[in-house]
């Protein structure tokens, strides 16, 4: 009976994977996604990189074309990329599905570390598999962002660091997986710092094993770092693109999402005329912004609940029309907002119990997730910076229906055994 269920187990894995693969590939196939603003961007510095050597994407060091204004990992993958297949975003496209599968094997993994032994299958397949069908996993894999790498290195940035058992290697592995993570999005640096504040506060990790995972994360950032250094001779961590950031969602005309008037605004305009590369450019937009803020402290928390209610709320997706999301037979809009509603309230309901019993892998899970919903709220609304929660919040949504599920069955049948989340802690 054992080995019926477990084969049934199996064969449920790898037909949610050979599904997703086939979405997957039928959608970057059939697409033309055009190369504009972000996208060409991307692209320009993945072909600088593979045929100048170059961060870059023009002279001026103080442009957006810069060779900090961008995360350097990306455009490091797209060069891999286009070095084996020539500088063709297809063959990119055809990565990043790579990238799908593994992101949807972390999922799986990440929910079997996270669950207790009766509720693994159950909540690791319906987790795997609600990523599988969720549209913008499936779109993004079509389009030249970072998010399919991203994501993919988040997840199983944080399956390494919830290992229970640390074995020899597990420090080295751990933190170079959270710094190939803050390489693509610097965003990392803070979800990275709390979930370690998180696991000491909950004694799951041990001063000496945190700082030995923080020291090899500023190592792998370190060529990047120093790299820096030796082109503009001031520290960059990541890059420098904060500023344009801030302003973009906090002026004057601000609305709370992504305008290009802040160009027209004195805190650019400022920077543009008085700073001699991109890093005193990022530094003066930032400065100005947070004076901007200081003046208007209303307007801004106006502002920032906005775009906080847009990130779980908006049913907009910014890539919809022009990238052919419509080419994914199940992506309507009110239907896409309704499945991720459903899922987050399942989260938000798991990570309250997970607090209330003081489950620490669960509360990691939450932070993770609404992290991305939270953070990116102080700057600007934009879609796409929200689809990194997601696999967190179905995992622990899966978490917590399977959980939910196994209480009501034994109220109807007291005979059978059942996990309830009071002995997650256990």
């Amino acid at each position: 009976m054992v080995i019926k269920q477990d084969f049934i187990k199996t064969g449920l894995f790898w037909l949610i994977l050979a599904l997703a693969l086939w979405v997957r590939l039928h959608f970057v196939f059939q697409v033309d996604t055009p190369l504009k603003s972000d996208m060409a961007s991307f692209h320009q510095r993945g072909v600088a990189l593979l045929e100048q050597g170059s961060f870059s994407t023009g002279d001026d060091s103080r442009s957006l074309g810069a060779s900090t204004y961008r995360p350097p990992l990306y455009p490091l993958f797209l060069a891999g990329v286009y070095k084996i297949a020539g500088p063709n975003p297809r063959a990119a496209y055809v990565a990043q599905v790579v990238l799908g599968l593994l992101l949807l094997m972390g999922m799986y993994q990440l929910a079997l570390r996270v669950t207790p032994a009766s509720l693994k299958s159950p909540v690791a397949l319906t987790a795997m598999a609600a990523g599988a069908v969720y549209p913008p996993l499936i779109a993004y894999c079509g389009i030249l962002l970072s998010e399919m790498l991203f994501i993919t290195l988040l997840v199983w940035a944080v399956w390494f660091l919830l290992q229970p058992d640390k074995h020899k290697g597990w420090g080295w592995l751990t933190g170079l997986f959270w710094g190939l993570a803050a390489l693509t999005r610097p965003i990392t640096l803070p979800l990275f710092l709390g979930v370690l504040v998180i696991l000491w506060l909950y004694r799951q990790l041990k001063p000496r094993q945190a700082l030995q995972v923080v020291a090899i994360f500023f190592l792998t950032l370190s060529p990047w770092i120093l790299r820096n250094y030796a082109e503009f001779h001031e520290w960059v961590l990541v890059d420098n693109s904060s500023g344009i950031n801030l302003v973009a969602g906090n002026n004057d005309d601000g609305k709370g999402d992504y305008t290009r008037s802040y160009v027209n605004s004195w805190m650019y305009q400022d920077a543009l005329a008085n700073s001699r590369n991109i890093v005193d450019f990022d530094r003066r937009l930032i400065a100005n912004n947070n004076r901007w803020i200081q003046t208007h402290p209303l307007r801004y928390a106006q502002l920032f609940f906005k775009r906080l209610g847009y990130y779980f709320v908006s049913e907009h997706e910014f890539y919809f029309q022009d990238y052919h999301w419509n080419r994914i037979p199940w992506h309507k809009t009110p239907i896409n907002l309704t499945f991720r509603m459903v899922w987050q309230v399942l989260a938000l309901l798991t990570l309250v119990a997970c607090l209330m019993v003081r489950y620490p892998m669960g509360v990691c899970l939450g932070f993770a997730g609404f992290f991305f919903y939270i953070f990116p709220a102080i700057a600007l609304y934009y879609t796409r910076y929200r689809h990194p929660a997601i696999p967190f919040v179905f995992i622990l949504g899966a978490l917590g229906f399977w959980a939910l599920w196994q209480f009501l069955q034994a109220r109807l049948q007291p005979a059978t055994g059942t996990v309830t989340l009071s002995e997650l802690a256990d």
